[in-house]
């Protein structure tokens, strides 16, 4: 199993944007936006949101991702 890329130059506990957020993960930035689109387990709120704007760009709670990636049994 995968774990948090431990040497990212980010803390872990913010909010990351999504290029970030998937290389903390170990994963694809589409990837992170299947698990929303298509497999739904990542939920609005918890795991990402967006800026004030309709247009702003996705942010990732990185742990709580990670959880539930775990979860679902997705990080190799």
């Amino acid at each position: 199993m995968q774990r948090l890329n431990q040497t990212h130059p980010f803390p872990l506990d913010c909010w990351l944007p999504t290029g970030q957020a998937a290389r903390a993960l170990g994963c694809s930035p589409d990837t992170l936006k299947r698990y929303v689109k298509r497999d739904g387990f990542l939920v609005e709120g918890e795991h990402w949101r967006r800026g004030p704007h309709r247009q702003s760009p996705m942010v990732w709670n990185v742990p709580a991702c990670q959880k539930a990636i775990e979860y679902q049994g997705r990080l190799r």
